[in-house]
């Protein structure tokens, strides 16, 4: 996971991306945050523009995530509209996009503690009791997770985000 040169590693999710898009990884060099402007000042624009479009909406309520979606790709390609003959000269630049769909999720094995949890990217669930101090199969989604044990789903909740201490 070591990255070229000495620089930060990648890790395993964004190395198998590239691989699926046929991209190499790269980086720029830790503490030259200059390297990146373009891409960092474009993510602020959008993070701007999209804070605005949610200002004249009134409300940050959505009914749903593909209405949230809809809403950001609507306001993106209004900020495309404006730039039609850039973009469309870098869409003419692009080579065609791999179609092949990603893995929905990865597995991971880990044998449930004696608290009747298990501690997964950091976080920690809670389990069913009777699964105490066996192996379950743990399938991590965007979204959620799934623990399966002796091909039966036995929990599927959502999935946590950051880092929260472990139990004590």
């Amino acid at each position: 996971m070591e990255a070229d040169g000495g620089k930060r590693p990648f890790n395993e999710e964004y190395l198998a991306l590239m691989r699926h898009f046929g991209m190499t990884a790269r980086t720029t060099a830790i503490g030259a945050k200059e390297q990146n402007g373009d891409v960092e000042a474009s993510n602020g624009a959008i993070k701007r523009r999209l804070e605005q479009a949610l200002l004249v909406r009134g409300h940050r309520d959505f009914e749903s995530v593909s209405a949230w979606e809809e809403f950001v790709q609507l306001t993106l390609r209004k900020a495309n509209e404006r730039r039609g003959r850039r973009v469309a000269d870098e869409l003419a630049a692009m080579r065609p996009l791999v179609v092949a769909r990603l893995a929905e999720f990865t597995e991971e094995d880990v044998t449930v503690s004696e608290w009747s949890t298990i501690r997964i990217r950091h976080n920690s669930y809670s389990v069913p009791s009777r699964l105490i101090e066996q192996t379950v199969r743990v399938r991590l989604f965007e979204d959620r997770i799934e623990v399966w044990f002796a091909d039966k789903l036995q929990l599927s909740c959502e999935r946590l985000r950051g880092r929260k201490p472990a139990p004590r």
